[in-house]
């Protein structure tokens, strides 16, 4: 990974404009995901190395504007699309600035766009980044009827944004957790879509196991108990696990015991709305 920059002020005027960089926390043995989601995102990085090649060896390069690569990340919060942004911009040497999608966002007409191509351009001056939009659906919303100038003025704003992004030449990421909200017409430009799936239940048991990898357990643990619970996302289970081993230390514990990973359990459930037995691991309505 390109390393940071010594004179800080040079990094915070070369970076995007309303972003923050992304630190790599994890690795691609941290990523538990189906061998497709898997797959899909080693694609992104094949062809990101293998670009060069096919545009400019094997012709492609005359029917694209650009030889950039934007991808759409979809899947309930929680469900490793940023984390695994970062793994893929790491394993390509790119350092990864988060835009914040709803932020760029102005009702003033014209400001949006300029936010936009200010963004992109300084991603294609710099070789060494990589840019994620997250909340996606917020920028890329579908055109609307128009009835007045405010649905004209979104309309047009599309436009724009479809035509500065089939010019990009840098890679970006944009995530949503609701696809079916994106415009179809950026749908068609996105060069690779990844569906994230909330985990199955080996994969839960999986995610758990590496969260506690590091931590003292009491006998009476047990890592497939969550295994009925299908609301849970591997943010969901971390949070759990950091929560648990707090809960823990506060209770002066040598090790997590099955009673204070419930309470931590219970907590996360009620943060979503449901409530859970740990008696019989069952979700209840």
């Amino acid at each position: 990974m390109s390393s940071p920059s010594e004179d800080p002020t040079d990094e915070e005027a070369t970076r995007p404009p309303l972003s923050k960089e992304i630190l790599p926390r994890l690795s691609w043995d941290d990523l538990l995901f189906s061998t497709e989601v898997r797959q899909r995102l080693e694609h992104i990085v094949n062809r990101w190395r293998g670009r060069a090649f096919v545009l400019r060896e094997w012709g492609f390069g005359r029917r694209l504007k650009s030889q950039g690569i934007v991808a759409l990340f979809a899947g309930l919060p929680g469900t490793g699309k940023t984390e695994s942004a970062s793994v893929v911009a790491y394993t390509l040497g790119l350092r990864l600035y988060q835009i914040n999608s709803p932020g760029l966002l102005s009702r003033y007409i014209g400001e949006t766009e300029k936010n936009i191509d200010a963004i992109l351009s300084v991603a294609e001056q710099r070789s060494d980044i990589a840019l994620v939009f997250d909340e996606g659906e917020a920028l890329f919303a579908k055109r609307v009827e128009a009835k007045g100038s405010g649905e004209l003025a979104h309309n047009s704003q599309i436009g724009l944004l479809l035509s500065r992004i089939e010019r990009f030449n840098g890679l970006a990421i944009v995530t949503t957790n609701n696809p079916a909200m994106i415009d179809p017409a950026f749908k068609r430009r996105f060069h690779v879509f990844i569906e994230f799936p909330m985990p199955t239940p080996e994969e839960r048991a999986k995610i758990l196991k590496l969260c506690l990898a590091n931590a003292p357990l009491s006998d009476d643990m047990d890592l497939n108990c969550l295994s009925k619970i299908d609301e849970l996302s591997g943010g969901s289970i971390q949070n759990i696990a950091i929560n648990a081993a707090f809960l823990a230390h506060d209770k002066g514990l040598t090790a997590i015991d099955r009673r204070t990973f419930w309470a931590a359990v219970r907590d996360e459930m009620h943060k979503i709305g449901k409530l859970v037995h740990d008696d019989s691991n069952e979700v209840g309505r």
